[in-house]
C-alpha cells in the first residue's frame, strides 16, 4: 500500500471538514437546516457503520476494472464530525488508482458538533470552484476538487477515485456512488 496516498487522502478529507469557520447564518446554511429536516423520510442506516460495508470489493473491483485490496476504515480517532472514511487500494502496487469513501451523518454527530452534514456539504460547494452540478444524484451532488459530493438526506458523502481532472473518474464515482446510496437506503 502507498502509506503517503493514504496520508493525503485522509488530510485531504479531514481538511474540508475543518477549513469552514463557523460564522452567521446564511441563506444556504438555512437551505443546509431544511435538508436535515426531511432526514427522517430518507433515513439511512449509516449510523456508526463504516462506508467500508456499503460496497464490495468484487463491486469496487468490477467498476475499476482491476484487483483491489480490502477496504480499511480509515476514520480519525478525534473527529469533531463523526465522520467515517474507508480506503480501498489497488492490488498492483505501481497503480494510482484507489477509492476513498467519507460519510458524515447528521443524526450520529457528536453532541458538540457545530455543522451538520447539509452545512458541510454547502460550504464546500461553495468554497470549491468550478464544479459541475449532477441531477439525478440523491438530494443535490456535484463534481469538484477532490472527487464527488453528494448530500442525501442528513448523509453527506465525499467518493474520491483519483485525480478529478482524469477522463472517466467521473464516471466510475457515479457508479461507486448508485451503489452506496442504494445500500444506504437497505
Amino acid at each position: 500500500m502507498n502509506l503517503g496516498k493514504v496520508v493525503l487522502l485522509l488530510l485531504a478529507s479531514i481538511a474540508v471538514m475543518l477549513i469552514f469557520p463557523v460564522c452567521g447564518e446564511s441563506q444556504r446554511t438555512d437551505q443546509a437546516k431544511n435538508a436535515g429536516k426531511v432526514a427522517h423520510e430518507t433515513e439511512a442506516h449509516v449510523g456508526t457503520v463504516s462506508p467500508c460495508t456499503l460496497i464490495r470489493k468484487s463491486q469496487v473491483e468490477e467498476i475499476f476494472g482491476e484487483p483491489f485490496q480490502d477496504g480499511e476504515d480509515k476514520s480519525p480517532k478525534k473527529n469533531p464530525l463523526g465522520q467515517r472514511i474507508c480506503f480501498w487500494n489497488t492490488a498492483a502496487s505501481r497503480s494510482f488508482r484507489f477509492l476513498q469513501i467519507s460519510i458524515i451523518k447528521t443524526s450520529v454527530m457528536p453532541a458538540n458538533a457545530v455543522m451538520g452534514a447539509a452545512t458541510v456539504f454547502w460550504q464546500t460547494r461553495e468554497s470549491l470552484n468550478p464544479i459541475q452540478a449532477l441531477a439525478k444524484l440523491g438530494d443535490d451532488a456535484f463534481w469538484g476538487t477532490m472527487g464527488l459530493h453528494v448530500l442525501q438526506g442528513d448523509v453527506y458523502i465525499h467518493i474520491t477515485v483519483g485525480n478529478s481532472n482524469r477522463p472517466g473518474n467521473l464516471e466510475i464515482a457515479k457508479k461507486v456512488a448508485a451503489i452506496v446510496l442504494g445500500n444506504l437506503k437497505n
